[in-house]
């Protein structure tokens, strides 16, 4: 027989609370409250700044970048239905079988009191967390001394004993352990001083015997006659900034020892600068030898040992001259092509001698805009930030809207094409350059990061500079990590420099 549901006000109270005792009802509130109990917890864990790498290892692709960026929105919706649901279980349990005007009333107080604890909820809601502090730096650094060899290099591939050391490798991650400076204990300051050891004992010397086929300084390899400019140039990159203060890698007897290096090597670099005043990078002297990246290289070499104290005491402003060449070259060497009939900045191109060029490579433009900003505040070099030609290149840079549409894979290599040498008597070197990958993402990165601290440029420029910097890192945090740890040695160094400098431009302006 159904229960009779006219049932008199006074008895409503107690067939209320008989209702719920009743165990299926006791087990659906409490389903309920689990629910957004779950949904609050699952809030705080996703929002943390500190979110665990694991979720990045399960989700590190573009869907999940989609879901980071609109994670607040996720949960808020999540919230909804699960207040939704009490709502309803409350209604249909509670307050559907009584007169329609108490139940109005009911359900009007629930409805409130849900609203109401639903609206604290979202205001309690963390802020989405900042993409930067995703970035793991002090876990690339340790990765890098980790990876490295009994022989003090650092391998080609982090924790991989199956590729070999490479003093090119071995220089560029040490540039990028100095520039984070994040926990230099002990440990990590005596792996340091081994794998410089390691670099100095692969280098070849200087010898006017005649009895050594092997030029002076270091080659892609260790049985490389031939040595390379940039890995000379990355080598001393790595010398000046163990020298920082910051770092206190050597003792008052071992710096010395590091600047008599320098000043060696400086000589090598300069010795490879062209009367065009670009750099080649083999010591060989030629028709359209010059090459972009050998030069963007060599030059942060002399800017860098003219921006630390200890070097410039040593070396004063002898390699001006060098420097203000080099400026030029790069300056000069800009591509614009017209395609289709439209006049297109391209930036800067790897081998800006061979005309008719229609790619755009933006991890070198990138890299040489912010070389460039290196010498911008130093002595004799203040003219730099008001060029009309550098600044065009700047917000050229900064106006480029499709790199927050670019994969962190989506990256240029050098054509074969550029990789070669043909001498005067048009026959090719017998030497071929490394089919170096250009990182887009990193010196993108840092060099918006510059251009956002910028005072050459507008208020609002460098407002378009912060948010293009932002709207990277957002879209590609996750890309970023999983690209990092599946890649060569430096892949993973040269975001650690980028990241840890920007950080250091964030606090402090543009250094």
């Amino acid at each position: 027989m159904a229960e009779n549901l006219n049932i008199p006000p006074s008895r409503f109270n107690a067939l209320s609370l008989r209702r719920l005792a009743e165990r299926k009802n006791i087990e659906r509130i409490f389903g309920a409250t689990a629910a957004i109990l779950a949904t609050n917890a699952v809030k705080y864990l996703l929002s943390l700044n500190l979110v665990s790498g694991w979720f990045f290892y399960v989700f590190g692709l573009p869907p999940s970048t989609y879901f980071y960026n609109n994670l607040r929105y996720i949960i808020i919706a999540i919230l909804l239905a699960g207040y939704s649901l009490v709502f309803y279980l409350l209604h249909k349990r509670l307050t559907a079988s009584v007169a329609r005007q108490r139940r109005i009333f009911y359900d009007a107080v629930t409805a409130v009191g849900l609203l109401v604890i639903f609206a604290l909820n979202v205001h309690f809601l963390p802020h989405q967390p900042d993409a930067r502090a995703l970035i793991p730096t002090k876990d690339w650094s340790d990765t890098i001394i980790a990876s490295q060899a009994s022989d003090g290099g650092i391998l080609e591939k982090a924790r991989d004993p199956s590729y070999p050391t490479q003093v090119w490798t071995t220089a560029q991650a040490l540039v990028g352990v100095l520039a984070d400076r994040a926990d230099l204990n002990e440990p990590k300051v005596a792996a340091i001083k081994k794998a410089f050891g390691y670099i100095e004992s692969a280098r070849h010397p200087n010898t006017n015997d005649g009895k050594t086929e092997f030029d002076e300084g270091w080659g892609l390899f260790e049985k490389s006659q031939r040595s390379t400019t940039e890995i000379v140039g990355w080598v001393t990159l790595a010398n000046i900034a163990s020298l920082e203060p910051e770092t206190r890698i050597w003792n008052s007897t071992e710096s010395p020892v590091v600047v008599k290096h320098l000043q060696r090597d400086l000589k090598l670099i300069v010795a490879r600068q062209d009367d065009t005043g670009g750099w080649r990078p083999i010591k060989e002297s030629g028709r359209d030898f010059t090459r972009t990246y050998s030069t963007a290289i060599a030059l942060w070499s002399l800017i860098e040992a003219r921006r630390s104290k200890l070097v410039h005491e040593a070396i004063g402003n002898s390699y001006d001259a060098n420097i203000s060449k080099g400026i030029d070259w790069v300056l000069k060497s800009y591509a614009r092509e017209t395609i289709d009939g439209t006049v297109q900045n391209l930036g800067w191109v790897p081998n800006p001698n061979r005309r008719g060029q229609r790619e755009r490579f933006d991890g070198l433009t990138a890299q040489v805009l912010y070389i460039l900003s290196r010498v911008e505040d130093q002595p004799g070099f203040e003219n730099l930030k008001n060029d009309e030609a550098y600044l065009a290149h700047k917000r050229t840079f900064i106006t480029d809207s499709d790199l927050a549409k670019r994969f962190v894979y989506s990256n240029d290599r050098i054509h074969d094409f550029d990789l070669s040498f043909i001498g005067g008597d048009n026959t090719r070197l017998d030497f071929v350059l490394e089919g170096s990958t250009l990182l887009w993402f990193p010196w993108s990165y840092i060099e918006l990061a510059s251009l956002s601290n910028d005072p050459s440029l507008t208020p609002q420029e460098r407002s378009a500079a912060a948010v293009l910097r932002k709207e990277i890192l957002d879209s590609k945090v996750d890309d970023i990590n999983k690209f990092v740890q599946a890649e060569f040695m430096y892949v993973l160094a040269e975001h650690l420099y980028c990241f840890s400098m920007s950080k250091k431009q964030g606090q402090s302006g543009n250094q």
